[in-house]
């Protein structure tokens, strides 16, 4: 809180210094008054066949805080402090920065994107239909975080911070620098973050162990510090040679303390569990690439390698009224290499061909273990201990084809990637040492066809197929204990599934987009939720029977009534349907969900600008569970100060509270329901300034970003 107040300080003084610049700016421009310069205003959202790009700099809201604030603002997209990403109603989407892959998932993933500033991203973009050249990993796309590109040269720099005071208290501080000459590009950027994340909970279940149900209450508060860091270099070897190194890591330090009551109806059992966890999470990823392109367009052949690195070390704590105290220590490594080679070449004018190889391995090693006092002595309880080691390697082949006959466009391509995994459980007392192997080639074909009319309307029809892996968590059958009667555990047993998507799409002047789409996945992974015998409720992923989803969506961008309210409109109807079968019973769950997003900006004055978004999410069907209806009202004010150099902002978002989660479920026990608050609702301030000194420039695009993206959730 003390350090809130401070930057909040900071800001105003800020603000007031920027009235008094302007003031003295007006004077000497009214008195030597001899150029008008002209601003475009940058459009919040772009529209193209199989992708939507939202402008974060267009933006109040949307970039004052986080990544993470940012992607959990934009519709279509769904994250939970848990790390589930969904997009357009549907998990198992890929995410990268900068075409890279995040690696991460789960409460890692959230970490990371809470350490990154919204205000250090330029845009991002939903890909519904990827090319072969990217993996196939993820059923439902890509969602590309781009981060700012400078096209100055000599010297840039940013300057941003962010303080949002009260109960769920956070804010962060960053810079970024740029150096640019004839030959070389040098790029830093640094932030630090500090956020309070608190979690309230209820969970409504039946209890085979006594005549009645089970209520669980639970309070968890997260506090996380984290600094993220990324260094790197471009250098024109010559005017077609390009060569690049960057590194980049993230520290994360986060302490969460919960409170768990469990009451059973109709008896006098009550318990009450306090747990404290404390976990580290620390990365490093460094990656080089070499760029050559021969004479004429489009001709290019690229190479990059990548080396990752992944540490996390957690402490749990475990006491209650009924049971002895349990300590736990759990620590986990990863490291990835990855290497890549591309080559792009025009045969014809109206004719482009791409292929290129790449090899992937993961080597995992997780360790779990647990201590319980024996006869006022700790000592490691053998029933709950594991280790576990896993080795994945996926070797891609890729080729794709793209044709141009005047106004009609084909592109077809084929990837073929083999997968061989191996992974062992190092056993307990309870549980004996197990190990399993897998391996299995497939195919990944896709397909785009547009027609582009003479009055700038087009139609689009793609297809492509896609595969989503099972995290290495989901993997892992180590149970991860929140009391007596709740926890977490892997599957071994889970095995990859394959999604086949299809979309038809119409855009109009790059105004208006409507798209008709259908999925089908098979053996969906899906995290189910289980009673066994001694009353526990246990969460685990399994691959469902089936999941199909069908639907409508629809964007219409830059919309004006009046010359200073401009308005972007997305509207999106889908069905989805699960079919499953749960101790030998098949059940069913679908439902149709409308989701509709509605943003405005009001331009006041050349200095004053306005925002005000609403978001609205339907019921929607998630497997076992039924989801309710979610409402977000974001409001945000701007000034521009420094002669436009900087901004300063004030933002609520979901100011109704209306993002609380709540679950429903009917399983072979009886039904479940739950009710989360994750308490978002936030007011802030923000600031960002600009430094810059040089001549603007080409920047020149990297062909050779890996889209490798692994799954990490320890």
């Amino acid at each position: 809180m003390k350090k809130n107040c401070i930057i909040i300080a900071f800001l105003i003084a800020i603000s007031e210094l920027s009235s008094a610049q302007i003031m003295q700016d007006t004077i000497i421009r009214h008195e030597m008054l001899n150029e008008v310069v002209v601003t475009a205003k940058i459009p919040a959202v772009e529209v193209s066949p199989g992708k939507m790009s939202y402008m974060i700099d267009a933006t109040i809201t949307q970039r004052s805080g986080t990544i993470y604030d940012m992607l959990s603002s934009l519709p279509g997209i769904a994250i939970s402090n848990e790390g589930d990403i969904t997009l357009y109603g549907k998990g198992g989407a890929t995410l990268l920065v900068d075409g890279k892959p995040t690696y991460l998932s789960g409460k890692d993933l959230v970490s990371m994107l809470k350490s990154m500033p919204a205000s250090n991203s330029d845009k991002v973009d939903l890909v519904s239909q990827p090319s072969s050249k990217y993996d196939a990993a993820g059923n439902v796309g890509l969602i590309d975080i781009r981060t700012r590109k400078i096209k100055l040269r000599g010297y840039n720099a940013n300057i941003y911070a962010n303080g949002n005071p009260g109960e769920n208290n956070s804010g962060y501080i960053g810079t970024s620098m740029n150096v640019r000459n004839d030959k070389i590009n040098i790029f830093s950027n640094y932030s630090y973050y500090h956020g309070i994340n608190i979690i309230d909970m209820v969970i409504n279940r039946p209890y085979n162990g006594y005549n009645g149900d089970m209520e669980e209450f639970s309070y968890r508060k997260r506090v996380q510090n984290s600094h993220f860091l990324r260094l790197g270099f471009d250098y024109d070897i010559t005017e077609k040679t390009m060569w690049g190194l960057s590194l980049k890591g993230n520290y994360a330090n986060q302490n969460e303390r919960s409170k768990m009551t469990d009451i059973i109806d109709g008896s006098d059992y009550i318990n009450h569990t306090s747990s404290f966890l404390h976990y580290v999470n620390q990365d490093l990823y460094a990656t080089t690439y070499l760029n050559h392109k021969f004479n004429g367009e489009d001709r290019e052949i690229s190479g990059s390698a990548d080396y990752y690195i992944y540490d996390t070390s957690r402490r749990q704590d475990i006491s209650n009224e009924m049971s002895d105290p349990l300590h736990g220590n759990m620590n986990g490594t990863v490291n990835v290499y990855s290497a890549k080679a591309d080559l792009k070449y025009r045969i014809k004018e109206n004719w482009v061909i791409s292929s290129g190889v790449k090899s992937a391995i993961v080597n995992l090693n997780n360790n779990a273990g647990y201590m319980r006092p024996y006869d006022n002595i700790w000592k490691y309880d053998g029933s709950l201990g594991s280790r576990f080691e896993y080795d994945e390697n996926i070797n891609a082949l890729y080729f794709q084809s793209e044709h141009n006959i005047k106004s009609f466009q084909l592109a077809l391509g084929v990837r073929l990637e083999d997968t061989h995994v191996k992974g062992k459980l190092s056993g307990n007392t309870v549980q004996p040492d197990s190990s399993f192997t897998t391996s299995y080639l497939s195919l990944f074909p896709n397909l785009g066809m547009q027609y582009n009319f003479k009055n700038g309307n087009s139609i689009q029809l793609t297809y492509s197929r896609r595969i989503n892996r099972p995290n290495y968590g989901d993997l892992n059958p180590f149970t991860y204990r929140f009391n007596d009667f709740t926890a977490d555990s892997g599957n071994t047993k889970l095995k990859q599934s394959y999604a086949n998507n299809i979309e038809l799409s119409f855009v109009h002047n790059n105004n208006w987009q409507i798209v008709a789409f259908f999925s089908h996945t098979a053996d969906a992974i899906i995290k189910t939720y289980q009673i066994d015998d001694d009353g526990r409720l246990l969460a685990i992923p399994d691959n469902m029977a089936n999941y199909t989803q069908t639907g409508i969506r629809a964007h219409i961008m830059s919309l004006s009534p009046v010359k200073w309210w401009n308005s972007n409109i997305t509207f999106i109807g889908q069905y989805n349907y699960f079919k499953w079968r749960e101790v030998n019973e098949e059940k069913e769950n679908s439902r149709f969900t409308p989701i509709i997003s509605f943003m405005n900006q009001f331009t006041i004055s050349p200095t004053w600008s306005a925002e005000v978004n609403i978001n609205y999410g339907g019921k929607v069907a998630a497997a076992q569970v039924t989801m309710n209806a979610k409402n977000e009202i974001n409001l945000g004010i701007q000034k521009k100060i420094f002669n436009g150099m900087g901004t300063i902002s004030l933002f609520a978002k979901d100011i109704l509270n209306g993002k609380k989660e709540t679950a429903k479920a009917n399983l072979y026990y009886g039904p479940v329901s739950s009710r989360s608050d994750y308490k978002e609702r936030m007011v802030g301030i923000s600031l960002s300034l600009r430094f810059k000194k040089g001549t603007k420039a080409e920047e020149k695009s990297n062909k050779n970003e890996i889209e490798e993206m692994k799954r990490v959730n320890l």
